[in-house]
């Protein structure tokens, strides 16, 4: 999973846990993306399984399939200690900025 689906597929989940749905333009401001750009990886997303998009009215929405969601919490420990290891190499100083 590249960074893009993982940074995608969490923003989903974490509105889609909240009752709400995620419309595209938000995903594009959120993530400061182009249209383009977003619309490219949400292609190759959808085709996946990942996602699907719908209109509604003159918005799309962004909604979060069963096998996205399977994705994301299979790759989440991995995720975590990723991070985890790259935070334990941070002096002091660059903690306290992070």
């Amino acid at each position: 999973m590249s960074g893009a689906d993982f940074s995608i597929l969490s923003r989903i989940e974490e509105l889609d846990e909240q009752g709400e749905v995620l419309p595209q333009s938000e995903l594009m401001n959120s993530l400061g993306w182009d249209k383009s750009r977003l619309s490219h990886q949400l292609t190759r997303m959808q085709k996946r399984g990942l996602i699907v998009r719908r209109r509604n009215g003159r918005e799309a929405e962004v909604v979060l399939q069963q096998e996205g969601s399977r994705l994301l919490t299979s790759v989440r420990p991995k995720h975590a200690a990723i991070v985890q290891n790259y935070l334990s190499q941070l002096t002091e100083a660059e903690a306290e900025v992070v």
